[in-house]
């Protein structure tokens, strides 16, 4: 039995299983693809084969400390396959990941050129897999361009946030807003604000798992501007208009801050929509 991948201009891709007896085609679709689990995946953006190590574990949270960031969830994809066929989102810009993982995002965001790139996560286990990751996919040479480097962050942690000087043009977020991180909901949004220039944009991936998800939307709209990104523009195969994706589709929102609200600016804005 022969196993080979191939890849249709859709750009879905087909596994073929030949023997001498008999031929089958079956389609592969990555939001059918359960790889939290395996300790390597491969991916192709920029014509680049990126290898993303993970370190899943049963039990828990998924191998971290803080909530399941060790291994590349769909949110992580789509937003890098954003990256690749809208560049000009982070090229020649100052860009930070907010829940980096083991950093496919950051990665892929690194190759297309920002001014740096700054991959964040709470978890430090998450942080350590990103910089090795980094250290293996990136050239050397790529990695100082960009200055591409992950850290430690806490949502809402003052001493954490004070140790970045700069603002940034763009800011990077994919499957952060789910229920094992409700109680962050507010520290992420001050977060935010926090870190983002007056005219910088955020891209914010999400894949909806609990009603309870709905309260961080409430307030995102409140202190941004928020679109959401039509679904011709996300990856085929995790569109809502996809027949073969048995999961829920995956949303992409752009916000900006939100120039007509009193109170735009730190804890105090997001803690007026609490109170």
């Amino acid at each position: 039995m022969q196993t080979k991948m191939i890849e249709s201009s859709s750009q879905e891709r087909a596994q073929v299983i030949s023997n001498s007896s008999c031929q089958d085609l079956v389609v592969f679709n990555y939001a059918n693809l359960d790889g939290l689990a395996v300790d390597f995946r491969t991916f192709k953006f920029f014509d680049t084969d990126i290898k993303i190590k993970q370190a899943w574990s049963e039990g828990g949270k998924g191998g971290s400390d803080i909530g399941f960031g060790c291994s590349v969830y769909n949110c992580s994809f789509v937003l890098a396959q954003y990256i690749e066929d809208n560049p000009s989102i982070v090229a020649d810009l100052s860009c930070i990941e907010l829940g980096c993982g083991p950093g496919l995002t950051s990665i892929v965001a690194a190759l297309a050129n920002p001014k740096n790139i700054v991959a964040t996560d709470g978890d430090s286990i998450s942080v350590e897999l990103t910089n090795e990751n980094m250290k293996q996919q990136l050239s050397l040479k790529k990695r100082i361009k960009t200055k591409a480097n992950a850290k430690v962050l806490l949502w809402g942690n003052d001493k954490h946030l004070s140790s970045f000087i700069d603002k940034y043009d763009t800011i990077l977020v994919a499957d952060v807003v789910a229920v094992p991180y409700e109680q962050a909901y507010h520290d992420l949004l001050y977060t935010l604000k926090y870190l983002l220039k007056p005219l910088g944009k955020i891209y914010l991936c999400y894949q909806q798992r609990h009603t309870s998800e709905n309260t961080f939307f409430n307030l995102f709209y409140q202190q941004f501007h928020v679109v959401e990104i039509d679904q011709n523009e996300l990856h085929p195969d995790f569109r809502n208009t996809n027949t073969q994706v048995q999961v829920r589709p995956i949303k992409l929102y752009i916000a900006t801050n939100n120039h007509n609200s009193n109170s735009t600016n730190g804890r105090d804005a997001v803690e007026n929509v609490k109170n």
